[in-house]
């Protein structure tokens, strides 16, 4: 169930990230607003993700588990940030979306930390 969530969150977080900007010429953006919807997108990327990879990896530790999950969702983040440069003619890659995806990536983890700290 977690894998499946995973996946088609990515995918979701994929589309809209390189869909042309064109199809929502009637949304405003306004004063970077954007990037609180990068760091809600790699929040829940980051949790989902971690959720599933907890499960599967019984023997890794949930320290181990949040480190791969935090340096794979900060290097997805940079991957659709260089796509976005190179593979579309609308959008363009953002330093401060990287920052915002990070963000969100680490707030993710240090809510996860907190919870297993607090559990105990």
């Amino acid at each position: 169930m977690y894998f499946l969530a995973a996946v088609s969150l990515t995918v979701f977080i994929t589309v809209t990230c390189l869909i042309s900007m064109h199809n929502f010429e009637e949304l405003e953006v306004v004063n970077n607003t954007d990037k609180y919807v990068h760091l809600s997108f790699y929040f829940l990327f980051t949790f989902v993700w971690y959720q599933y990879l907890v499960r599967r990896f019984l023997t890794t530790t949930k320290f181990r588990v949040r480190l791969y999950t935090f340096l794979w969702a900060c290097s997805y983040g940079i991957f659709i940030e260089i796509c976005q440069g190179v593979f579309t003619k609308d959008r363009n890659a953002d330093f401060e979306d990287i920052i915002a995806n990070s963000s969100g990536a680490l707030l993710a983890i240090t809510v996860l930390w907190l919870y297993d700290k607090l559990k105990k």
